[in-house]
């Protein structure tokens, strides 16, 4: 199912960059008002209703993401009930590694836009799931 007739063009072409500026860390609660605003139609809302569990899931996965530290051999994990820039950041970064096989750094990183780095998370996930 195609998920971008449910979500604004305006949110799915803002780059991660410009999205990261207004975004510092969020609550669940935060996450929610952050689907609920960029969806159309009040579809953000009946995708709670019907997908909360889901939702909810994935706030989880990205809450305590393991972040890699360049100079550190062990990973920070900050499971706080929080996502922050950097948990978004490492997400993203995992997920170009396993589907390109290549690093992406921050600042390339801050050039994608929300649609790129939600296609790359999700055949990451689905790559996850198969393996």
């Amino acid at each position: 199912m195609d998920y971008t007739i449910f979500i604004k063009n305006r949110f799915l072409n803002t780059s991660i960059g410009e999205f990261s500026q207004t975004f510092d860390k969020t609550d669940y609660k935060g996450f929610e008002r952050i689907v609920t605003r960029n969806t159309v139609l009040g579809m953000g809302k009946i995708a709670l209703k019907v997908c909360r569990k889901n939702v909810k899931s994935v706030f989880d996965k990205v809450d305590g993401i393991p972040l890699k530290k360049d100079n550190s051999a062990t990973p920070v994990i900050r499971e706080d009930g929080f996502v922050d820039k950097d948990e978004m950041y490492q997400l993203i970064k995992d997920s170009y590694q396993e589907v390109t096989g290549q690093k992406i750094t921050n600042i390339q990183i801050s050039k994608l836009t929300i649609k790129e780095a939600i296609d790359l998370v999700i055949d990451y996930w689905n790559n996850r799931k198969r393996a």
